[in-house]
């Protein structure tokens, strides 16, 4: 990405890019309106009726599982997972790209490093 803020052509035409005005949904410096459902996933898991850590073990498993810069969309129902998805991703050094509240749970989108 240039100095301008524009992204390059190749990073717009590879689906595991996002431009940063379209991350961090959660965090508020976002300047689209996009959904978690919108961003394409290499992997998928649902992690619905699972109950502190599992959760978290699960995103660690399914991140072992995707090569780097690969795109991982989780869907957690527990409450707790709302603070420790997001705060093991940091942990571990990869990115979360979204949280979005729906279903009764929220979806979670990390890019692993």
């Amino acid at each position: 990405m240039g100095r301008g803020g524009g992204a390059s052509a190749a990073v717009e035409n590879n689906p595991k890019h996002f431009p940063p005005r379209l991350i961090n949904l959660a965090f508020g410096r976002e300047s689209f309106i996009i959904t978690c459902m919108e961003i394409k996933a290499d992997l998928e898991i649902d992690l619905r009726g699972l109950r502190c850590p599992l959760p978290v073990l699960r995103v660690k498993k399914a991140l072992g599982e995707i090569g780097a810069g690969g795109v991982l969309r989780a869907f957690a129902d527990d409450p707790g997972a709302a603070e420790d998805i997001p705060a093991f991703v940091k942990m571990a050094g990869h990115e979360m790209r979204g949280v979005s509240a729906a279903d009764g749970g929220r979806y979670f989108v990390v890019v692993k490093k």
